[in-house]
């Protein structure tokens, strides 16, 4: 008759049969994963965001009901849909998450994802653009989809100044644009915008309108997106 296992060979025999079975999903993750990371590099948000939704709902079939289900991609999920322009699915996956993940001290890649979207929807740029270069991501698709992210917002910004605005003072094009105020000179140029010799930046060649402060462009910037106001 075989003796039973010792408690330090039955731990570890436990630990191998849970790593077993973990295998397969981890698995399956890093599928998920490799799915975000070709759809951002190829600019295809929608498959990005796709690819994040099934995987959230896939876990949510197996999970307890009793313990919220937080995806691992719950943080890339987010950033895909600001990425892809879906600010109220993005609203609403982050009012679903449980406190812990969205709590800086506990929450992560997904905490910092979810303070992106509450800057974006406050049109508080100056956090938003903090938020996404600032964050030490700990995920190499987080980190790529929130640079994403910035490049979006700043396009779509870029764009509205450019068919709004004869000319806006360096200072509220910093803010705007998510830069310094010292690098907006290059930042416009490389957009093919002019400058003025009192810095100002001129983004469009006849263009409507003219001067206006950071809170008015901002509200301008809100038709960009659409969503319902918290």
């Amino acid at each position: 008759m075989m003796c039973p296992p010792s408690p330090p060979a039955a731990a570890a025999a436990a630990t191998a049969a849970a790593a077993a079975a973990a295998s397969p999903q981890a698995a399956w993750l890093d599928e998920c994963r490799a799915a975000v990371a070709a759809a951002t590099a190829a600019g295809d948000m929608d498959r990005a965001v796709t690819v994040c939704a099934e995987a959230e709902l896939s876990l949510a079939a197996t999970a307890d009901e009793a313990v919220p289900c937080v995806s691992p991609l719950a943080g890339a999920h987010l950033l895909a849909l600001l990425a892809a322009g879906d600010v109220p699915l993005a609203r609403s996956l982050r009012r679903r998450l449980p406190p812990a993940a969205t709590d800086a001290a506990t929450g992560g890649d997904t905490a910092a994802a979810a303070a992106a979207v509450a800057a974006l929807v406050a049109r508080d740029w100056a956090a938003l653009y903090a938020l996404l270069g600032g964050t030490a991501w700990a995920g190499e698709v987080e980190r790529a989809l929130a640079h994403r992210v910035a490049a979006v917002t700043r396009s779509r910004v870029g764009g509205w100044l450019a068919a709004t605005y004869r000319s806006v003072p360096p200072s509220t094009a910093a803010a705007l644009l998510g830069v310094a105020p010292a690098e907006v000179g290059g930042v416009a140029t490389a957009l093919g915008w002019a400058v003025g010799g009192d810095g100002w930046v001129e983004p469009t060649v006849g263009g409507g309108g003219g001067g206006g402060g950071v809170a008015a462009l901002s509200a301008m910037t809100a038709q960009l997106y659409s969503f319902d106001e918290p």
